[in-house]
């Protein structure tokens, strides 16, 4: 969460943190055996002001590490299939994982034993990644149906409703479409060999961008931390900065 430490997330079982000293090295901290087959996505948590790492697998499990040593501390089970990311957020000192598995199936946990406190069904019924906007008061998810069908939407979160559809995406996907959400107001995903921007309050597209070409079909993309640069994937695994 604060720029000195970094983890990667391996196809094969294992995740590895490293960190990052004012010298600008980096460092392999971590290597954890997290996952039986591939580990599909990490997050860093803040549970108890202690900063741990979230994980998700194909073995349909949640793990929850402690960074500094890299003890397993939680493992939520639950999920009937792969779980496909987790989305850690806090809200009035509630801390919580949101998670989705590729049956389409959102679940939310807290960090005890006590299992899923929801059961949503996310549009498309496959590969899904829930964000929140920066203030945490927003909660979106972007995702990609087996047919190729993506949905950005905004969810009513105390009903587990949607609440708008961002309309714009091709009709089929050429893959799993990425996306991010900064300063409280833009959406951006990735699809079509462009960057495609919405503003949270309006379904209809904002604007576009090819970023001068060389853009891979499904780019993926991160907002930076204030919110005004964007960083987009390329075709010769380089990085553009928007």
């Amino acid at each position: 969460p604060d720029g000195s430490i970094l983890g990667v997330a391996f196809s094969k079982h294992i995740v590895q943190i490293y960190t990052y000293n004012p010298a600008g090295e980096l460092r392999q901290h971590l290597e954890i055996d997290a996952h039986t087959g591939g580990v599909n996505d990490i997050a860093f948590a803040h549970p108890n002001k202690q900063l741990c790492i979230v994980t998700c697998g194909d073995d349909k499990t949640i793990k929850v590490w402690d960074a500094v040593a890299g003890r397993r501390q939680h493992i939520f089970e639950g999920h009937d299939a792969p779980v496909y990311s987790v989305c850690p957020h806090y809200k009035e000192n509630i801390q919580f994982i949101f998670s989705t598995a590729i049956d389409g199936k959102i679940k939310a946990w807290l960090y005890d034993c006590l299992g899923s406190r929801v059961d949503y069904d996310a549009p498309g019924l496959w590969c899904t990644a829930m964000a929140y906007s920066a203030d945490g008061t927003r909660l979106f998810s972007c995702g990609t149906s087996k047919e190729g069908e993506s949905h950005l939407v905004e969810w009513n979160e105390s009903e587990g409703a949607i609440k708008r559809t961002y309309s714009g995406f091709r009709k089929r996907s050429l893959g799993v479409v990425q996306f991010d959400t900064t300063k409280n107001r833009f959406l951006a995903a990735g699809d079509e060999f462009q960057i495609k921007f919405w503003d949270m309050d309006n379904s209809n597209i904002l604007t576009v961008t090819d970023a001068d070409g060389g853009l891979p079909a499904i780019p993926r993309l991160r907002f930076s931390k204030e919110g005004s640069l964007l960083a987009v994937t390329t075709n010769d695994n380089g990085i553009k900065i928007l």
